[in-house]
């Protein structure tokens, strides 16, 4: 049996197949039934995605580890809230962490990088903090259904930082965002407002690069950015100041979150880890090969030589044919059939 299909046999017994623990917890008590032969969880568990490249081909999970132990960074453009999707995306972290002779790093959105002590209070080997005295200085919380972006906690995310954790030596875990009140000060009163502040307040962001003159990306990123915004280049271009400064000013908070991503994953690689496993939504890291995804676009602005592989989570049933609209949206696609999921950012 590979590492990861010994990962993913994990990651499916700690979640669960048909949802997390938590929640089957709260339904109605069962008889208990036989446990499945580990062959069968597994075997079970690969029935649940389907794996495509980029131009469609069938792929194998295999070929995804293999893929990513050659890279310098991995990024896993997930389905926030996405019990499936998380739990192959903890299980090829875990095979990842058995690979010998390579030093990998976890990175992820939803932890600012002021969180940066906190979580190495807790993954420091003897813990300095118990799990729940970190999850609430971070501001996390397990309960079933919470948002991400609102500090959830998902089985999936805590699968990773556990197994970093156990892993011998630790491997880092990375709180790579920019925090929140600076990403919402670039919104409200521009780069300039960010500028002004405090060394020890600017090692916590980074700014984009196309802050200093102005001129945003005309790319596929924005256009993208902008189809979100329920509009597109021609409205925005003739529209009046105000409507455009909605759209600059989300697009400012946008631009800061993947700077400082990036700039993050920049970072740990210095350090001499690789792969940096960069956990993620989809809309940072989709058709960045077509001028998309703004954290991988950042990224290969201040470090072009970085091998990337991008992972994409969608929400497709396994069975279905590959779809067009998914031609060149990631290195590799996967499909994860139904289930509760948040909005994609």
């Amino acid at each position: 049996m590979t590492s990861f299909l010994r990962g993913l046999l994990y990651a499916a017994v700690v979640i669960g197949l048909s949802g997390c623990a938590s929640e089957r917890a709260a339904g109605p008590s069962a008889p208990p039934q036989p446990a499945p032969s580990p062959a069968q969880v597994v075997q079970d568990a690969l029935g649940l995605t389907s794996v495509h490249t980029s131009d469609g081909r069938p792929a194998t999970w295999d070929e995804v580890v293999s893929r990513s132990r050659l890279a310098d960074v991995v990024v896993i453009a997930e389905l926030h809230g996405h019990p499936i999707g998380l739990s192959a995306a903890a299980a090829l972290w875990r095979s990842l962490l058995d690979v010998k002779g390579v030093r990998p790093a976890l990175a992820l959105e939803f932890f600012g990088r002021d969180d940066q002590s906190r979580i190495d209070d807790y993954l420091t080997s003897p813990p300095l903090v118990t799990e729940e005295v970190f999850l609430r200085r971070t501001g996390k919380t397990t309960t079933p259904g919470a948002e991400a972006w609102a500090g959830g906690y998902p089985p999936g995310h805590r699968d990773m930082v556990e197994a970093a954790r156990a892993a011998q030596p630790p491997a880092p875990v990375i709180a790579a965002n920019a925090p929140r009140q600076y990403v919402r000060l670039a919104r409200t009163a521009g780069y300039a407002a960010l500028a002004n502040l405090t060394h020890e307040q600017q090692r916590l962001f980074v700014l984009p690069a196309f802050a200093a003159d102005g001129a945003r990306p005309e790319n596929r990123y924005w256009v993208d950015f902008l189809a979100f915004m329920n509009t597109t280049p021609e409205k925005y271009r003739n529209a009046d100041a105000a409507e455009r400064e909605k759209a600059d000013s989300m697009f400012r908070a946008q631009s800061v979150w993947d700077a400082t991503m990036a700039d993050s994953v920049r970072q740990t690689l210095a350090r001499g880890y690789a792969p940096v496993v960069l956990v993620i939504g989809q809309f940072h890291a989709d058709f960045a090969d077509a001028g998309g995804g703004g954290t991988v676009q950042a990224l290969k602005a201040v470090r072009p030589e970085t091998r990337i592989v991008v992972i994409s989570f969608q929400d497709v049933d396994p069975a279905a044919q590959f779809r067009d609209q998914d031609r060149g949206r990631a290195d590799f696609v996967v499909y994860t059939g139904s289930g509760s999921v948040s909005p994609v950012r």
